[in-house]
């Protein structure tokens, strides 16, 4: 909405809203109100004298015609007036000692400090300083030429003139004291160049040198190189989890990311590969951009498959086993259905209803909870007896031979905390969660590797080197160290759940070996100590600038107070 203005008059006459002399000047009708009249400046139509009466009476005409008005042209004399005043502020304004002009923004700029004292003082200046002046450039086609605006000072870089009268071309009258009725034109004033003093030259030179020493000593270590993401994400054969893990890495640690720029592709991959090599959980991330570390050491594991232990036996649930695989369904209430879920056991199914909701368990998670938890019943089908341990052992293996070494290793995980999920998307029996997937993600690719003749041929895993390579390559290219669990026996039988408790688990991570990076990288603490050697350097470099800045800036002053005095 368009600001008002009002103007005093001294005629009669009066808008259409308004009368006795007053006039409601808006911010449309101004800019109408300059823009005429700087098209006839712009046209050539103004007098060297300035406006006529009939130019203020076809601009008053002109405004009448578009808001619907009845102004008069002496309205529109005195409101130019107006801004008249307005444009030798801010010529006033524009010459100030430190005033800096914007040519694009119509602004004039202070720095904060100038601009504070100044408007403590000159409250009326607030409008034209650090604000784009308002219809500048029609007051400066109309005002520009008329206005008296001062000299404008010379800059350090325009060369030093003087103006030189001729003499010879000067005309005076015979008669002494009197001078002839035309005068003689004056000439263009000559410029003199004077050459550059010495000290003016080395104290120029001086201090740019010291500009520069300020400049290089003030260069922040800790920017990143440009394209940093784009290099990562160039690189083939990784997934974008743990690129951008990576690239968190690298945004903590700038100067390990300049280093990374700068090495051969061949060499990129090595480094992203020994990162990805290193243990540690890579927790996810909510919203508020903070990790979900705290969520989860707040609410352990262990406890919360404390409670759905309890919760479940105290509801005598039971399980239906499906009628092919070893798989089985269970009806839950809400409240259990939480815990299963917080405590990452089975699958919702979409079809579960308001008041019960179904679970789909694998072959380990049934027995786990079964013969590990003893908290839930399991039968055959729906409405037949429960049945017993032998025989749901026998029907698990029944529908899978390698089911007592898969659930000796699954059992074996669980029992320590970890959350135990089917490993099938990346090639591995299991992969281990050190809490919920929802918080973190999977730290270990699992292969189980049974040993002994009670195995039979399942006992050929991972011993031809292609086999552990590919295994290798793979876990390392999701970000996950592989993690071989060997189940071993040699003298218990398969056919019942006792032999569990005879079955050893030797647990072995395998990480590639790289010979350039053991040869190029040193260990960790010689990275910390060279790290802090560095940083030593660097203030170093920094306190050693400082004082050449100080001693050279002490011996050019030396200088022009010596030139000065002698």
């Amino acid at each position: 909405m368009d600001s008002v203005e009002t103007t005093d008059t001294t005629v009669t006459g009066a808008s259409k809203s308004t009368k006795g002399g007053v006039v409601a000047w808006t911010n449309s009708m101004s800019t109408m109100h300059l823009g005429f009249l700087a098209n006839l400046v712009a046209r050539g139509a103004r007098t060297s004298s300035g406006f006529k009466t009939c130019h203020y009476n076809q601009c008053a005409k002109f405004l009448n015609d578009h808001f619907k008005l009845s102004l008069t042209g002496e309205q529109c004399s005195n409101h130019l007036k107006k801004w008249r005043k307005i444009w030798g502020r801010f010529v006033q304004l524009k010459n100030l000692s430190g005033a800096l002009w914007d040519e694009d923004t119509s602004t004039i700029r202070l720095s904060d400090e100038h601009y504070a004292g100044h408007c403590a003082n000159n409250k009326s200046d607030i409008p034209f300083l650090n604000n784009p002046i308002e219809h500048y450039r029609a007051m400066e086609t109309i005002f520009g030429s008329t206005t008296a605006s001062g000299k404008y000072a010379k800059s350090g870089n325009d060369p030093f003139s003087i103006d030189v009268e001729d003499e010879s071309e000067m005309q005076t009258s015979p008669n002494v004291g009197e001078s002839s009725a035309k005068a003689p034109p004056k000439k263009k004033a000559k410029l003199v160049h004077i050459e550059d003093d010495p000290l003016v030259t080395t104290l120029k030179d001086g201090f740019k040198m010291m500009a520069d020493a300020i400049a290089k000593s003030g260069v922040d270590d800790d920017a990143l190189p440009d394209n940093l993401w784009d290099a990562l994400a160039a690189l083939k054969g990784f997934d974008e989890d743990h690129v951008a893990h990576y690239y968190a890495h690298l945004v903590d640690n700038p100067k390990t990311a300049k280093a990374f720029m700068t090495l051969k592709l061949e060499s990129k991959l090595v480094w992203l590969g020994s990162l990805l090599d290193m243990a540690g959980p890579r927790w996810k991330k909510g919203e508020d951009g903070k990790d979900f570390s705290a969520l989860a050491a707040a609410s352990p594991m262990s406890s919360i498959v404390a409670e759905l232990q309890s919760s479940l036996k105290c509801s005598a649930l039971l399980a239906t086993l499906s009628s092919q695989g070893g798989d089985a369904v269970l009806g839950v209430n809400p409240q259990q259905a939480t815990l299963l879920n917080r405590a990452a056991f089975g699958r919702s199914l979409e079809n579960a209803g308001a008041e019960e909701h179904w679970f789909q368990l694998g072959a380990e998670e049934v027995f786990y909870l079964y013969h590990a938890l003893k908290c839930i019943s399991v039968c055959k089908s729906e409405g037949e007896t429960r049945v017993s341990e032998g025989e749901l052992w026998d029907h698990l293996c029944s529908a899978s031979e390698s089911f007592p070494e898969m659930y000796k290793a699954y059992a074996h995980l669980r029992s320590k905390n970890w959350v135990v999920r089917s490993g099938l998307q990346y090639g591995t029996d299991f992969v281990a969660y050190r809490h919920h997937p929802a918080l973190v993600h999977s730290e270990f690719a699992v292969v189980v590797v049974p040993e002994g003749a009670e195995f039979g041929g399942r006992c050929g895993r991972l011993k031809v080197w292609s086999d552990l390579l590919c295994a290798l390559r793979a876990s390392g290219s999701v970000a996950k160290t592989l993690l071989v669990l060997t189940v071993s026996s040699s003298t218990c039988e398969l056919r019942s759940p006792d032999c569990l408790e005879l079955l050893v688990v030797h647990e072995r991570t395998i990480t590639r070996w790289i010979a350039q990076q053991c040869r190029e990288q040193r260990c960790k603490p010689s990275r910390e100590k060279a790290n802090k050697e560095d940083q030593g350097h660097t203030r170093e470099t920094v306190v050693l600038n400082y004082w050449g800045v100080i001693l050279g800036f002490t011996v050019l002053s030396s200088l022009l107070v010596y030139k000065l005095r002698f």
